[in-house]
């Protein structure tokens, strides 16, 4: 998997991507995916209490609708979770382009 860090990946930090060394660029990206998956497992945790809570409130295509979005944020944080996984065991290139 190759991951392409362009000038904008970082609003502000174009003139610098430069001088950032390989392992400095994985670690920016591992900090990035980690900022993802923090916010990916709230809004995961948010919508499986709001089901619980609300649960019994909603018609059944409500109840299925919910669920079908608690599955896919649950895959999105599994993906992100490889993804950083990979960064953190060098299994990613990255290449920079200006």
């Amino acid at each position: 998997m190759s991951i392409n860090l362009i000038d904008d990946a970082w609003p502000g930090d174009a003139e610098r991507s430069a001088d950032l060394s390989l392992d400095d660029i994985r670690e920016r990206y591992a900090g990035d995916l980690q900022d993802q998956i923090g916010k990916a497992s709230v809004a995961l945790l948010k919508a499986e209490t709001a089901l619980i809570l609300d649960g019994d409130f909603l018609t059944r295509s409500e109840s299925k609708a919910a669920q079908e979005a608690i599955d896919r944020a649950a895959e999105r944080l599994s993906k992100l979770e490889l993804k950083l996984q990979r960064v953190l065991d060098n299994e990613i290139t990255v290449e920079v382009r200006h």
